[in-house]
């Protein structure tokens, strides 16, 4: 069985940054960037390996369109370009193709990871936004992430994977712990993660399909919260980031990891 990235369930108590990437070329150069993508998880594990105690997790992410350059093959179920984002409150499309989630017990860490994530994608992308979270009671999770949070059998090609939706918030002053989901419990088996600072909330949710996002209400009543993007992604197994590696063929028994798997 494919694992999940290990950013999908481990980012609590943890320093964030999260950058959107363009891929200027996309048609042309997605293979070669997305190649360079799927090292990511070494990369976090590598470092990880050197210094243990900063516990660094990572997950990459991509949009509809760019996933339908580098993958040859079928799509996601649920995954389409053209697909409504949830809620009522309209707003802007997070720019990019990429997102990249990188976390650790220290902000030197993700610093360090985020300097050898760039030098790896090279000059084919381009940084559109690079947030930067610190722990706080404010980044936190408002449901608990499960194996039932990740596609599963009935999509076998990409079981482990998961839907992504993003929000991104603008706070006048400090953070407030106000929850900006007025309504998580309608998220059903899905992973809802905030994180904020002085100016910025950034919501991820997490979800086998699209039915857990219409469930999720805009928070059109809570004062001073200003909606300033909002974002659709898939965030593939490591089997199928891996096999990105191979022009966009799911690994299987030739990933390096396959002996290590839950034969379930």
């Amino acid at each position: 069985m494919a694992g999940p990235q290990s950013g999908v369930f481990d980012l609590s108590h943890k320093h964030i940054t999260l950058l959107a990437l363009e891929v200027p070329e996309a048609g042309l150069s997605a293979g070669s960037v997305s190649k360079a993508a799927a090292v990511i998880p070494a990369l976090t594990a590598g470092l990880g390996k050197d210094r243990p105690e900063w516990n660094p997790v990572s997950f990459v992410a991509f949009r509809p369109l760019f996933w339908s350059f580098a993958w040859q093959g079928g799509q996601p179920s649920g995954l389409h370009p053209a697909r409504k984002l949830f809620g009522a409150v309209e707003a802007a499309e997070l720019e990019g193709d990429m997102l990249i989630c990188l976390a650790s017990e220290s902000p030197e860490c993700n610093d360090a990871l985020e300097q050898l994530v760039l030098e790896k994608l090279g000059r084919a992308v381009d940084i559109l936004e690079n947030f930067k979270f610190p722990p706080s009671p404010d980044a936190r999770s408002l449901s608990e992430p499960t194996r039932n949070t990740l596609i599963g059998k009935d999509d076998p090609e990409f079981e482990n994977g998961a839907l992504a939706v993003t929000r991104h918030f603008f706070r006048p002053g400090a953070a407030s712990s106000t929850p900006v989901f007025s309504n998580p419990e309608q998220l059903g088996e899905g992973y809802c993660f905030s994180c904020e600072n002085d100016e910025d909330c950034f919501q991820i949710v997490m979800s086998k399909d699209a039915v857990s996002f219409s469930g999720l209400a805009d928070p059109e009543d809570v004062e001073g919260v200003e909606i300033k993007s909002k974002g659709y992604y898939f965030i593939p197994s490591l089997d199928v980031l891996l096999g990105l590696r191979l022009g966009g063929i799911r690994m299987g028994t030739l990933s390096p990891t396959h002996p290590y798997k839950d034969p379930a």
